[in-house]
């Protein structure tokens, strides 16, 4: 019999869980999908509202306004399919069942299927984006929802068949050749032998589904080891020294210019060009597994060439060896350097009279670039790089920082791919740019200017900063730390103080919902709801009302991606955020440029090769006139 106390606890419970439900709803999930009706890669929503759920096809640059993610925005929604000719929709009193099953171990959608009197409907949702889906069904349907917990694996005999389809296709000839002999009745046991590994396929099919089925849906949890305490590295420095950074850095250029002539001399144009280019393209489509591998390779062949040149010890050899190795040390040595010349923030303020303007993150997001658009032509111009590959380690991300242009950049001082790094270039107009530093970081993460202080001060550091800030630039997120800046900023900064950078929320929205919930949890404060949804980074400020202003990210011209090394345009982004006196701003609209990214990749396949090529050569020259 249940205690008093458990009673209580249990009325709590849903007393809280109602008062959730009431917060987050509707759900309005997006998932990408290409219909057999439809040429274009179409948006696939669904839409979970108070009494009903609708599910829509629209195009995917058709944006659904903020009126739909209001509790009685169902018509909204459903007038949007209506144009395109694709909208189901149903009350929730009239569904009998909803079934969910979890993604396959391939796939990246969680399936649902809804059994109502006179239909049934099925819709998938980014698994991902279903933490609050989940929690949301059986509080709204209570035991009309069943969630299935075995895998499926659907993705796998997919991939399964198409694999045994080639292999079969590929010996057609043969098998064909087997097949007439035995209708002919010419039966030999070499036919049959060659007829064995497709007869075989067949049980081995059988038996992967046998064993599939008894997979169960949840792993059982690991057994949690008992973590040895860590020492408190909070307030140490990191290694400064202008002197020695400054050195690095001029060691490292001197490397890659070496590498960059080398290759000049050894290579004719038509061959440097398809070095180049190629080389460009490959890394527009690297991982985390292909930079892995591309260490490996690295490994290996300056092994073989340092044996190479213990037998022979001729200068062909050291000169090979120097090439390979050059590029990858002079990208360590400058990034090292840039690293060992980052200011402290005390020594800027006491420098700098203006008002600072303090950056509050999480330290997670120091080496995102979701400032950035995710696109293959920004990742042909290395602007961005893979999620997994931005978190390795400087000796592995090298290899990624060798793309051609990125180097280019790097040797000119135009290191600007990450989203902290953007934002400082442009609130430094304003004013020193300051962060809290990572506690126990050997060298300091270039970008905002730092401060490191102990785990039992930071918060009063925060507090102190917050008062004498003339902008105070939030880049959103949901750890411990930064929810505890998000409520103190809410209750103690003017509203049109605050600017929240919601990149890291770009196409998130069960995250971004969390976040809302929590920041909606002070008092006096209402934040859109439809950022997650958005395929573009987005900025939120507020005005002296606390009414939000929801501005997406604008870009320059991707002409100019190549040689920035950014594309934010945040001048035209934060204009209206930065001047709040100018009355006559126009309904703020993002920069467009028709035609500008067939003419970039025009540039990149014939001005940007050429002038790489006369580079090498102009640094051939210098070495000539100065050494000989």
């Amino acid at each position: 019999m249940l205690s008093d106390a458990s009673v209580q606890t249990a009325n709590d419970q849903d007393q809280a869980s109602v008062k959730w439900l009431k917060q987050v709803l509707p759900l309005i999930r997006f998932r990408k999908c290409r219909p057999w009706t439809y040429f274009p890669v179409m948006h696939e929503v669904l839409g979970f509202y108070p009494s009903e759920i609708v599910v829509i096809r629209k195009r995917t640059g058709t944006p659904i306004p903020e009126s739909a993610y209001m509790a009685d925005g169902a018509g909204v929604l459903k007038e949007m399919g209506r144009k395109v000719g694709r909208v189901t929709s149903i009350p929730l009193v009239e569904v009998s069942q909803v079934v969910s099953f979890p993604r396959s171990i391939i796939g990246a959608f969680d399936n649902f299927k809804l059994v109502a009197a006179k239909k049934t409907i099925s819709f998938s949702v980014l698994q991902q984006e279903t933490p609050n889906v989940y929690r949301a069904l059986p509080l709204v349907l209570g035991a009309r929802y069943h969630q299935k917990k075995q895998i499926p694996l659907t993705g796998l005999y997919w991939a399964l068949s198409f694999f045994l389809l080639s292999l079969y296709f590929t010996f057609v000839p043969q098998q064909l050749t087997t097949i007439l002999s035995i209708i002919g009745l010419s039966v030999d046991v070499n036919d049959l032998a060659d007829l064995m590994p497709f007869i075989l396929s067949v049980p081995i099919v059988v038996l992967i589904c046998a064993i599939g089925y008894s997979i169960p849906g949840r792993m059982k949890a690991k057994h949690k080891t008992k973590l040895k305490p860590l020492k408190d590295l909070s307030g140490r420095q990191p290694l400064r020294s202008r002197i020695a950074g400054r050195t690095l850095m001029i060691l490292g250029s001197l490397l890659v210019f070496i590498t960059l002539a080398a290759l000049v001399m050894q290579y004719s144009f038509g061959q440097f060009y398809a070095l180049m280019t190629g080389g460009i393209t490959g890394y527009a489509k690297s991982g985390p597994a292909v930079v892995v591998f591309m260490a490996l390779g690295f490994m290996c062949y300056v092994m073989s060439d340092v044996v190479t040149l213990f037998q022979k010890g001729d200068s062909e050899a050291f000169l090979s060896l120097l090439i390979r190795v050059s590029p990858y040390v002079g990208i360590v040595l400058i990034q090292t350097g840039r690293r060992m010349v980052a200011r402290n923030a005390l020594s800027v303020l006491a420098e700098d009279s203006r008002a600072p303007i303090l950056y509050l993150r999480s330290f997670e997001s120091d080496v995102e670039d979701t400032l950035t658009p995710h696109r293959l032509l920004s990742r042909l111009f290395g602007l961005t790089m893979p999620s997994d590959v931005r978190h390795l380690p400087l000796y592995l991300t090298a290899f990624f920082e060798a793309h051609p242009l990125r180097l280019f950049r790097t040797l000119f001082g135009l290191i600007s791919h990450t989203t902290e790094l953007q934002l400082a270039s442009f609130f430094r107009e304003f004013g020193p740019f300051i962060a809290i530093g990572k506690p126990g970081e050997q060298l300091a993460t270039i970008g905002a200017d730092r401060v490191f202080v102990g785990n039992d001060e930071w918060q009063k550091v925060v507090t102190d900063f917050l008062d004498q800030s003339r902008y105070v630039v939030l880049q959103a997120a949901g750890t411990e730390g930064f929810v505890w800046e998000l409520h103190t900023v809410l209750e103690t900064v003017p509203p049109e103080k605050l600017l929240f950078c919601l990149s890291n929320f770009r196409e998130r929205q069960n995250d971004y919902e969390d976040f809302r919930l929590r920041a909606e949890s002070t008092p006096g404060w209402r934040f859109p709801r439809s950022v997650g949804n958005l395929n573009e980074a987005q900025f939120l400020f507020f005005d002296s009302n606390r009414a939000p202003i929801l501005h997406a990210i604008s870009f320059r011209s991707p002409i100019r991606w190549m040689f920035l090394g950014q594309a934010a345009d945040l001048r035209h982004t934060l204009a209206r955020f930065i001047d709040r006196t100018d009355t006559t701003h126009s309904p703020y609209k993002p920069k467009s440029y028709f035609g500008h990214g067939f003419l970039a990749v025009m540039m990149f396949l014939t001005v940007v090769p050429l002038s790489f090529y006369l580079l090498g050569w102009a640094i051939l020259l210098i070495i000539a006139v100065v050494f000989f």
